[in-house]
């Protein structure tokens, strides 16, 4: 007896929200959580999640060789960023390469506009650089557009 009350009362607080949004003269929400025809509202611009790498790589394959990324992931709701994370921001060498991430930074932008972009570093030596005691930096620069 203790089940069937139980599923009769969670029956019962189930439909009441949606009786009493059509009461009310509301439609009942979607049966879906987010999709481009549920929550773009008509908007200007997609909306979504999505994921991109920048990188720049330099040297002789393993030799000395280095590749410096940087990997974003953002969101937005008609067009506007209501998400940007930066999830890695490094270096991979080979060979007598040597690299490392440096400082990252925001351009312009962010999260409540429909653009962002970056500029990051890393130092860089080589194995040449590395015998002339010389280093340099590679700069990635890199932006989400409008969309």
């Amino acid at each position: 007896m203790r089940k069937v009350c139980t599923i009769v009362g969670l029956i019962f607080a189930l439909a009441a929200p949606g009786a009493a949004l059509a009461a009310a003269g509301q439609p009942a929400p979607p049966p879906v959580v987010c999709g481009p025809a549920s929550c773009d509202g008509g908007g200007y611009g997609s909306t979504g999640c999505w994921q991109n790498t920048w990188w720049a790589s330099g040297g002789i394959q393993y030799y000395s060789y280095f590749k410096h990324y940087f990997v974003v992931s953002w969101c937005k709701n008609n067009g506007t960023l209501t998400a940007v994370n930066v999830l890695a921001h490094g270096c991979d060498t080979s060979g007598f390469g040597a690299c490392s991430a440096g400082p990252w930074w925001t351009t312009s932008g962010g999260v409540g506009f429909r653009t962002w972009s970056f500029e990051a570093h890393a130092n860089v030596s080589t194995t040449l650089a590395k015998l002339l005691g010389y280093n340099f930096s590679d700069t990635l620069w890199g932006s989400i557009t409008p969309g």
